[in-house]
């Protein structure tokens, strides 16, 4: 819920700070939205299986790795 209304404001922000129309502004941040969520849900699908269950395995990995470094 706290990142939906960051979203809202942070667009209604940038569009009164720039002074820009915000019908257009409106529009391209739909288009944006669509594309955006259109290609995670091309990755979701094209993601392969076997990566899927060593996913999670691999990221406690790099996030341990990283975690030891001063």
């Amino acid at each position: 819920m706290n990142y939906l209304f960051f979203a809202i404001f942070l667009t209604d922000y940038v569009v009164v700070l720039l002074g820009l129309p915000a019908d257009q502004t409106a529009v391209d941040r739909l288009i944006g939205t669509v594309v955006g969520a259109g290609l995670a849900l091309a990755a979701y699908v094209l993601w392969p299986t076997w990566e899927r269950t060593s996913a999670s395995e691999k990221f406690a990995r790099l996030f341990l790795t990283e975690s030891r470094r001063p």
